[in-house]
């Protein structure tokens, strides 16, 4: 003997049924929207991180060549920021602070050219400005990015050499250190994607990563 429901009720399971199936593409859509998000985030994310990779690898390059040129004696007195022999005690040179001295006043960029304006830095740090107009930057040439295995960036990547002299410790006399010289080396790398922005020297897009050494000679 066969049982049948009544019509009603197989009427209710088939919605019942409607519902369910609509409820699991749903989820499963939001599942999906979910996923391809956080596929997208960590993209981003990626590609950031390999950004930041390549300004900090230009920046160091930049570094080493500035400090192998100091090291080796050919820097061109023109592109190293002399600094008061009577620099404060525990203060240091800030050149390299003024966004402006790192690009040329016309907004190119030009081949180991500053923009002149080392003489205005005495109006951010009082007692630190140079004695005399120099190249403020030093930018990289071509064939040095190229032979450590760096591909060609759209802004160079570039630094600062500041000298000065250490005052002496308590007690000791200058003549100790008359001849010790103190270089203090700061260097930018930019990002591929970086443009700025000329009226203010800063960052439109991309971005920056700075290191500094001293040396002392």
């Amino acid at each position: 003997m066969e049982i049948r429901n009544p019509p009603h009720l197989q009427r209710q399971q088939r919605g019942i049924v409607l519902v369910l199936a609509l409820v699991f593409v749903v989820v499963i859509s939001l599942a999906g929207l979910y996923a391809m998000r956080g596929s997208i985030i960590g993209e981003q994310v990626s590609k950031n991180i390999r950004a930041n990779t390549v300004a900090t690898q230009a920046a160091e390059t930049a570094l080493r060549y500035c400090e192998d040129e100091v090291r080796r004696g050919a820097m061109p007195a023109s592109q190293v920021v002399e600094l008061p022999v009577t620099l404060a005690a525990g203060s240091l040179p800030g050149h390299w602070q003024t966004r402006a001295n790192w690009f040329s006043s016309t907004g190119a960029e030009p081949e180991g050219e500053g923009d002149g304006d080392g003489g205005d830095n005495g109006d951010e740090e009082a007692g630190d400005g140079p004695t005399a107009t120099t190249t403020a930057f030093v930018e990289i040439p071509a064939d040095k990015l190229a032979a450590s295995g760096m591909r060609a960036l759209p802004v160079a990547p570039r630094c600062m050499v500041e000298r000065f002299k250490l005052p002496p410790a308590p007690g000791e006399p200058r003549e100790a250190i008359a001849t010790l010289y103190v270089y203090q080396i700061t260097a930018v790398g930019f990002t591929a994607d970086y443009e700025r922005d000329d009226s203010t020297n800063r960052a439109k897009s991309g971005g920056e990563s700075w290191l500094q050494s001293f040396l002392i000679l």
